[in-house]
């Protein structure tokens, strides 16, 4: 990897957790089992006040927003006067410590990494598999490489620099959206298959330098399915400065760029 872009990704994430750390996030974990609401709000003022209530603002309209909340909040939302247009209970089937059963075929961290793993081992001439550090829960960030120079995977992370443009694919910056690392490594096998077979894709990872990082917050995805039911959890699993009633940055808004 070329000094410059392994430095980009990296200066990334540490500026994201140094944000997160010295910036208290103000929604809260939403529960098990929570409530799909649409609450009326016609402007950026009623917007921010129904984002002050700690509600997580998941779709804007013009006349409404749409969020997740928990009995709790919906309780307090009803005695705060913001009118609510609509409401249901969001659950999920329970199928113990993963992915609701239903899903099991998408991948959490350990079937992620195992995926990684099996396709460097398939692909060594291609692919190369490195971390960019470590989650507050102590979990790699694990990324792959893929590069047609046996000299660019070499020096991966140390001082050369690379002629070739870089792109950097992520997924799953948010927890509960499990397709999304699903979509890099799907993207990574393609690659990785299709390399020598394909002209126009050979000619294109000829020319660059490609990284694919498919799940950036597997902290937030483990808590997600830890109980076989989806938690609906969006951001990471750092614990918020608010007594431990409330956890996790969202990784997605905390760039320094």
């Amino acid at each position: 990897m070329g000094k410059m872009l392994y430095a980009a990704i990296v200066a990334g994430f540490l500026c994201s957790f140094s944000l997160a750390f010295g910036h208290q996030a103000s929604f809260e974990t939403v529960a098990r089992n929570p409530n799909w609401v649409r609450l009326k709000a016609a402007d950026k003022f009623e917007r921010s006040k129904i984002a002050d209530l700690g509600i997580s603002i998941e779709s804007v309209t013009s006349d409404s927003v749409y969020g997740l909340v928990s009995d709790e909040l919906l309780a307090k939302l009803r005695k705060s006067g913001v009118p609510i247009l609509e409401t249901f209970k969001v659950s999920s089937p329970v199928s113990g410590t993963d992915f609701p059963s239903d899903d099991m075929r998408f991948h959490n961290y350990a079937r992620m990494t195992q995926a990684l793993d099996e396709l460097v081992a398939t692909y060594p001439n291609l692919l190369k598999k490195f971390s960019i550090g470590k989650t507050l829960q102590g979990r790699d960030i694990w990324g792959v490489q893929v590069n047609s120079s046996a000299a660019a995977r070499a020096t991966l992370g140390d001082d050369t620099f690379s002629a070739k443009p870089g792109i950097v694919f992520m997924g799953n910056h948010h927890a509960r959206e499990h397709v999304s690392a699903e979509i890099p490594l799907m993207l990574l096998e393609h690659l990785a298959k299709n390399y020598g077979v394909d002209k126009d894709l050979t000619a294109l990872i000829d020319k660059r330098d490609i990284y694919v990082i498919p799940m950036v917050n597997p902290d937030g995805v483990e808590y997600d399915i830890s109980t076989g039911s989806y938690k609906w959890q969006r951001k990471n699993m750092r614990p918020n400065p608010d007594g431990g009633s409330s956890y996790g940055v969202d990784l997605n808004r905390n760039y320094g760029f």
